[in-house]
């Protein structure tokens, strides 16, 4: 959700929604992602992380999903939110 919602508005050259939506297909079949998702032991992670570090919701529920899967980096414009979290590495691709 963060990569369409990035590269169809935040990015220099934004891309189609038709085609960022064909890009986000291709990444759900290939056999190299792996899609990780949230629960409600997640969210209650996640309020956890906003009370310690003060960040938005949804980037402490990305955060959380991250720390629940044993991912320690991201690709993201938000470095200040994301910074904050202890065994996170954050990388800022623009």
């Amino acid at each position: 959700m963060e990569f369409f919602a990035v590269i169809t508005k935040k990015v220099e050259n934004p891309i189609a929604v038709t085609e960022a939506k064909t890009i986000v297909e291709d990444f759900l079949k290939s056999d190299n992602w792996r899609i990780i998702d949230r629960d409600v032991d997640t969210f209650f992670s996640a309020i956890d992380i906003v009370s310690e570090h003060g960040i938005p919701l949804w980037d402490a529920v990305i955060a959380a999903c991250m720390k629940e899967n044993d991912v320690t980096d991201i690709v993201t414009e938000n470095k200040k939110d994301f910074e904050k979290i202890p065994g996170i590495k954050v990388s800022v691709p623009f």
